[in-house]
């Protein structure tokens, strides 16, 4: 039986920090070299994320939101990347969720995998937080 299960990543982000997503990969767990996610690492993007759904990005009210980006934050500092900018300046509880449908058989073992950066610009603590799930 084949389903489409959704891989959604969800960001909250403070007034100090933000994260870069890149490289994302769902495969087979028998056959790794076969890609199951669309525009996995984002270079088929320049501001819009193809083959992604982004929800959520109008509860910022501060930073970029949700975006495709480039440069030195991304991976191996090459390539596009996916940016969460989400300062939660009001104390709603900004967050940023990015995720993909993708086409699974139930009984099959898949390999998810991801390269995540914090990268924190402030001083003080931050407050930041990262979730990962299939739904």
């Amino acid at each position: 039986m084949t389903t489409s299960p959704i891989l959604m990543f969800a960001f909250e982000t403070d007034l100090n920090s933000n994260y870069f997503l890149d490289s994302v990969s769902v495969t087979k767990a028998t056959v790794p070299s076969i890609q199951l996610l669309q525009n996995s690492g984002f270079e088929n993007s320049t501001t819009q994320l193809n083959g992604w759904v982004l929800s959520c990005n109008a509860t910022c009210s501060a930073g970029a939101g949700g975006q495709a980006t480039y440069g030195t934050n991304c991976y191996l500092s090459t390539g596009n990347c996916f940016l969460a900018d989400c300062p939660d300046t009001s104390g709603t509880g900004a967050v940023v969720f990015l995720g993909q449908a993708f086409s699974a058989t139930i009984g099959i073992t898949y390999t998810i995998s991801f390269r995540l950066k914090m990268a924190y610009g402030g001083s003080g603590s931050s407050n930041t937080k990262f979730t990962a799930s299939i739904r």
